[in-house]
């Protein structure tokens, strides 16, 4: 087998490597993004029932 022809063959294992690398990068990106919008929404819902604990003190 000719150098070139080992190289291309290098070429598209690398190539195909680089494929699956990017593709499990967007798989935990997508899942980070996922995870960070639940805890967002968590803290969103925590942070509104202290202000509603907050108000109903203020009130009393």
């Amino acid at each position: 087998m000719s150098i070139q022809k080992k190289m291309g063959k290098a070429c598209l294992f690398s190539s195909h490597d680089s494929e699956a690398n990017t593709q499990m990068i967007l798989r935990t990106l997508k899942q980070t993004c996922a995870e960070s919008a639940t805890r967002t929404k968590t803290a969103t819902n925590k942070m509104q029932s202290l202000n509603a604990l907050n108000e109903g003190v203020a009130v009393i």
